[in-house]
């Protein structure tokens, strides 16, 4: 009896969500390489590897050939690009937007950082600049993006536009394991699904995940200075606001024109697919009640308390 992907999508979440937890919250991975401090600097990629990539390519590896056709692994195409940069621009711009939210609720030190998230503990030594790139930016795209978008969003999309977007990036801000910095990787998680769905490539929406966590990388902290200072406010604000709602509504124009140009009619647009999943109760119920998403939820919660 075939299982329904709403049971089958979150199971490569949740091993990565155990691994994550072995490797990274208790000290049993730690432990164990203690000892190895001179490797320390491999070991930070080998555990990303084993906690993200691995469960993704043995669940794509289970599902047989032809599922990376599926996941559109190799697929490019150049039409893409101008929305794909519009999307990463609202990236962007959105994260910004989202810690000045926290700002104005207490939480000033909140970010958005890849650093804080794969940290290994287990030397203090300044890592090369080389190094933190791949550990934190480019391993993290590569691996994050086969995971939540490649495989959960391939596994969804039977379910339709919203539940396939809506619960990828609720699986992918669950794997962060922070209460308070849940909104802002959800959000994250929504604009790479709208991107992944309508590039309908998985280069094109590693490729944009790349290039945002680098731009954090070397930016973050250059931004967050500018912004935060009393008599650069206001000006910043509205600088990000109008850029987030431009940028949004040029990325949604160019969504629009490559389904036309495929020959799709206006009611298969993204934005009335959008609208007619919304009444698709028993896809979206179904995927809230599945046990492997409960489970995921589960996860998260306990993870994060312990953590």
């Amino acid at each position: 009896m075939k299982l329904k992907e709403t049971i089958t999508a979150p199971i490569a979440v949740l091993v990565a969500y155990g691994l994550y937890y072995v490797c990274f919250v208790s000290d049993i991975a730690a432990s164990a390489l203690a000892k190895y401090d001179e490797y320390s600097i491999v070991s930070g990629i080998v555990l990303i590897i084993m906690t993200l990539l691995l469960p993704a390519v043995f669940y794509a590896k289970l599902k047989g050939v032809g599922y990376g056709a599926q996941m559109n692994f190799l697929s490019f195409k150049g039409s893409r690009i101008i929305f794909s940069f519009c999307m990463l621009v609202c990236l962007c711009t959105g994260v910004i937007l989202m810690a000045l939210m926290y700002q104005q609720v207490g939480l000033a030190g909140i970010k958005y950082s890849l650093v804080e998230t794969y940290t290994m503990r287990l030397s203090n030594r300044e890592l090369p600049v080389v190094y933190r790139c791949v550990a934190y930016a480019a391993l993290p795209a590569f691996a994050e993006e086969f995971l939540y978008r490649g495989v959960v969003m391939t596994e969804y999309k039977q379910s339709g536009f919203f539940v396939s977007v809506f619960f990828s990036a609720l699986l992918f801000a669950f794997g962060q394991f922070s209460f308070v910095s849940f909104p802002a990787f959800f959000f994250v998680g929504l604009v790479m699904g709208v991107v992944y769905y309508v590039s309908e490539s998985l280069v094109i929406t590693v490729s944009v995940r790349l290039a945002f966590n680098l731009l954090l990388f070397f930016f973050e902290d250059a931004v967050w200075s500018l912004v935060f200072k009393p008599s650069n406010f206001v000006f910043f604000v509205c600088l990000t606001v109008v850029l987030f709602l431009l940028f949004i509504t040029l990325g949604l124009s160019e969504a629009q024109r490559i389904y036309y140009t495929k020959g799709v009619d206006a009611e298969k647009a993204p934005a009335n697919k959008l609208s007619k999943d919304f009444k698709g109760k028993q896809a979206f119920a179904a995927a809230v009640l599945s046990p492997t998403f409960m489970m995921c939820a589960a996860a998260f919660v306990a993870v994060t308390l312990i953590g």
